[in-house]
């Protein structure tokens, strides 16, 4: 019985002991399970927090390249406006300078000048409603024919808009030709200055000058010597080696091709030898000659080798005779130059032929022509064998480019008063600058 009870005891035991190792194995696993889930939760909230964080990177990125985008193209619109206005602020300054040029050589044009009498430039010079922009212009004389010209261009409208640059130049004025004389003779030898022809003005001979009986020059007469036979000079006399700068027949502008108001335009040709007459012959401008600018031509085979105006002609412009004496052989003839061209380049004589004494004077008629403007002669003034009380009067000066004078012997008279306005012809010497130019320029 004992027996018994002791096995009933151990089976107890065995059976407590296998319970709780049940136990214990089952709490272990529980507790492991639940290590795990844990472990799975925390790695599943780890790997959504990266996720998360390469999204907001990405987000970022590409908020950073947007941005830089949007900003390079502004700036790159930035600089495109700059550039433009950089290139309209040097056109505008531009502008400027070429507006002093031809104020300065065109002062009467100029809407304002100072006591010197030259545009000083002015401030806000606009260029017309088209430009956005505005330019301040300076000139100052600093030595005779010579200006300092400062024009700075504004671009765009308004101070804070504006962009600006400054052009400066140099510029001397080149007047070209200009005649201040009433009579240039350039022949070396002595040149007779006879009763027939009447001065009034300046007198200018490469060589020695006489002057006949009973004679009067109204001015100065300058030449290597001069000899009064009784003639009187009511200016100065000076005598020295004279630098006459007329012309040659080489270097003398024959205008068949000439500017006009910055366009280049042809002369008209004459093709006859012969005009005017009884009826009236005009000559003038026209919308492809707008000088007025006319020429005879002798070409040494078909045509005359004289040109002969008859009577009645007037030419409102320039008389070209090319290589051809120019014969005058009637009355009511008239050259008017334009401003700044010469009235009459004749290469070879001038010769009138024609008239009569009448009675004691009474009744006498004679060839005659008024010329205003600059006559430019290479031969001399001569009559015809049968020729009476010819009359050629100028307005302006009269050079004789070769060896002529007046002949002694000339029928009627040549009078000459000095113009300068008249005499105004920039372009006649083929070797003097005409125009503006820059000595120097900078930006």
């Amino acid at each position: 019985m004992r027996m018994f009870r002791e096995h009933c005891r151990i089976e107890r035991a065995a059976a407590a002991a296998e319970g709780a190792w049940l136990a214990r194995t089952l709490t272990l696993a529980l507790s492991r399970s639940t290590e795990r889930g844990e472990t799975r939760a925390w790695r599943a909230r780890g790997r959504s927090g990266f996720a998360m964080l390469q999204v907001i990177c990405v987000v970022g990125v590409a908020t950073v390249l947007s941005l830089a985008m949007l900003s390079s193209s502004v700036l790159q619109v930035q600089a495109n406006t700059n550039r433009a206005m950089a290139m309209q602020a040097d056109a505008l300054a531009d502008s400027g300078l070429n507006l002093a040029l031809y104020y300065i050589e065109n002062p009467l044009s100029a809407p304002m000048r100072n006591s010197d009498g030259y545009w000083p430039g002015e401030n806000n010079i606009s260029f017309g409603t088209a430009v956005n922009g505005t330019a301040d212009v300076t000139v100052v004389r600093t030595a005779t024919n010579t200006y300092s010209v400062t024009s700075t261009g504004r671009a765009g409208s308004g101070a804070g808009a504006q962009l600006s640059h400054t052009a400066k130049a140099v510029v001397k004025s080149n007047k070209g030709y200009t005649v201040n004389k009433a009579v240039s003779f350039n022949a070396t030898g002595p040149t007779l200055i006879d009763v027939v022809l009447e001065i009034h003005g300046n007198v200018i001979s490469r060589g020695a000058i006489n002057l006949p009986l009973l004679h009067t020059v109204d001015g100065i007469v300058n030449a290597t010597s001069i000899t009064q036979i009784l003639g009187l000079v009511l200016g100065k006399v000076k005598i020295n080696s004279s630098v006459v700068n007329i012309p040659t027949a080489y270097t003398v502008n024959t205008y068949k091709t000439y500017t006009y108001a910055g366009q280049t335009y042809r002369a008209t040709e004459i093709a006859a030898a012969s005009v005017g007459g009884a009826g009236a012959v005009i000559y003038g401008p026209t919308a492809d000659n707008p000088a007025g600018i006319y020429y005879y031509s002798y070409n040494n085979t078909a045509k005359s080798s004289t040109f002969t105006l008859n009577g009645n002609v007037t030419i409102n412009g320039t008389l070209v005779v090319d290589n051809a004496d120019l014969i005058v052989n009637g009355d009511n003839n008239a050259i008017t130059a334009a401003p700044g061209y010469p009235a009459l380049i004749g290469s070879k004589d001038f010769t009138v032929i024609g008239g009569t004494t009448g009675i004691l004077g009474i009744g006498a008629t004679g060839s005659d022509i008024a010329i205003k403007g600059l006559t430019w002669l290479g031969g001399s003034f001569k009559t015809g064998a049968s020729a009476h009380n010819a009359d050629v009067v100028i307005t302006g000066a009269l050079l004789f480019g070769g060896n002529g004078s007046v002949d002694s012997g000339f029928q009627g008279r040549v009078k000459v008063t000095y113009d300068a306005t008249r005499a105004s012809a920039p372009d006649l010497d083929t070797r003097t600058p005409n125009g503006p130019q820059i000595v120097s320029w900078s930006r």
